[in-house]
């Protein structure tokens, strides 16, 4: 039972892995987006420094969760359109980017203002919330499995205390 206990609690620490991953995700992405509107309305770089990191940081965590699919496969067909997902949200910011950079402001704006970024933003966060729904109910399912192994070495402890008590009051 006590290996049972840990090997559940490594399952709710991994799952928490993974929802830690795709929370960072989105955080990732989300700051590369900001990053890329604030160059976009001003024009200066500073809004950029963020930027790169935001989208490394935002590729790692698909890599994790890309990883985390193999031992989680109910997650895996969300995480594969999700990496496609997050390709092209970052293609789209750096293509705005790279026209601002090249005086094409007019063209710029019309990137941005065709809602692509956004639709695949709002996608991108829809397979998120499935990741996250996912990791939730697998969080759920591994403390009631916890809660249940507790409950069980409770009994056992109480029958082997009662196994010892009887055994200490026999006589000799």
């Amino acid at each position: 039972l006590s290996r049972q206990a840990h090997t559940y609690s490594l399952s709710v620490v991994a799952v928490r892995e993974l929802r830690v991953a795709a929370v960072d995700l989105r955080n990732g992405l989300l700051t590369a987006e900001s990053s890329q509107r604030g160059y976009l309305f001003s024009g200066n770089e500073i809004y950029l420094a963020p930027f790169d990191s935001a989208k490394t940081a935002a590729r790692r965590q698909v890599t994790e969760l890309e990883g985390d699919a193999k031992r989680y496969p109910e997650i895996a067909p969300l995480v594969g359109q999700l990496s496609s997902l997050v390709e092209a949200k970052i293609a789209e910011m750096e293509e705005t980017i790279a026209l601002k950079r090249a005086t094409r402001d007019e063209d710029a704006m019309d990137l941005f203002l065709s809602n692509r970024g956004k639709a695949l933003m709002d996608q991108t966060n829809l397979f998120v919330t499935g990741i996250l729904e996912t990791a939730d109910r697998l969080l759920l399912e591994g403390v009631a499995e916890q809660t249940e192994n507790a409950g069980l070495l409770r009994w056992v402890s109480i029958a082997g205390l009662t196994a010892i008590l009887h055994l200490i009051h026999q006589p000799i």
